[in-house]
């Protein structure tokens, strides 16, 4: 249910429109809204589907209200798991189980193309640029990180969307050993080509989650809105995170500043010294702190108000470390 709105975006509205109808036209024995954010679109959906019985799971409201969000679901039997510093994957794992009462394996796993017979060298770096209004990190800094890794000899491959072309041709201007395939690359092109790289560094972005599943290793830049729900993933030690800990964390995005400290404050210089230790094979941690470690945030603050408790950041890094499931 919760991606049935981006289901059957052809390009085409009248088309796109039709399918949808089609889809709530019919009757279900079971519908399940798994958001942890629950947004208009799939809010609607879930009301308006045909189901004998409906489950929803939702705790933060991201373009309406908690009242608003409270009444497309009032159909639905409102499940709500406790522990909130679990990543979205295993938070969608547990909602199954609760409703099925059996446990279903949270990695995400692809049917992907062969991987690339060419190894490239390990100062050959792929960077996914790509990413989400206030989730990503500044430009500037990309630019920076770009000339660093240069004057060290290293190569460095851009990948993101169409909409990135620009920022593409910004970050290697004047710049040697640059290489972008910006909106240039398929999914099924860009799996068979980050196969061929030892290292990728990348905005918390979905090209992300999908690159976690073919590169050797890892390293995302992560902002504080969502943290730590969907970077790094437990149980996956090649996933590295660099995090800028602040008292305004888990804020959903809505940034009250033009530009989010939590990313502002990663230096490049940061960056390029754990890309070093990666590739020489020197002990990195999982989860990288850019500041003060010591930091106290309210969690859920645009949820459900009986909901929001006080987070102590080192706690997080203990959840990653002990690998506890989702209840």
């Amino acid at each position: 249910i919760e991606q049935a709105s981006m289901r059957f975006k052809s390009g085409d509205p009248f088309r796109d429109d039709l399918e949808m109808l089609r889809m709530l036209k019919r009757e279900y024995d079971i519908a399940i809204s798994l958001r942890r954010y629950a947004f208009q679109n799939s809010s609607v959906i879930i009301n308006m589907a045909r189901a004998k019985k409906k489950y929803a799971f939702w705790l933060h409201p991201v373009d309406l209200s908690a009242k608003e969000a409270a009444e497309c679901h009032s159909e639905c039997e409102h499940i709500v798991l406790e522990n909130q510093l679990c990543d979205e994957a295993e938070y969608y794992a547990a909602c199954v189980e609760k409703i099925f009462g059996q446990p279903v394996a949270s990695a995400p796993q692809l049917r992907l193309p062969p991987r690339s017979l060419v190894q490239r060298d390990a100062k050959a770096i792929a960077l996914g640029i790509g990413a989400f209004g206030k989730n990503a990190w500044p430009r500037v800094h990309w630019r920076r990180l770009v000339e660093l890794l240069s004057n060290a000899g290293y190569e460095s491959y851009l990948f993101g969307g169409e909409d990135k072309i620009e920022m593409a041709e910004f970050l290697s201007s004047g710049i040697p050993n640059v290489v972008s395939h910006v909106g240039k690359l398929g999914i099924q092109e860009a799996a068979a080509l980050l196969s061929s790289f030892k290292l990728y560094v990348g905005n918390d972005s979905g090209f992300s989650h999908f690159a976690s599943l073919i590169t050797e290793s890892m390293l995302i830049l992560v902002g504080g809105g969502t943290y730590p729900r969907f970077f790094p993933w437990k149980g996956n030690p090649k996933q590295h995170a660099i995090v800028n800990p602040l008292p305004c964390f888990d804020c959903n995005w809505t940034c009250k500043r033009s530009r989010p400290d939590c990313l502002d404050g990663i230096s490049p210089e940061l960056v390029f010294e754990t890309i070093e230790k990666l590739r020489l094979g020197q002990p990195v941690e999982r989860v990288i702190t850019a500041g003060n470690v010591n930091v106290n945030y309210a969690s859920a603050p645009s949820g459900m108000e009986k909901l929001s408790k006080n987070v102590y950041f080192p706690d997080t890094l203990r959840e990653f470390n002990a690998n506890q499931p989702c209840s």
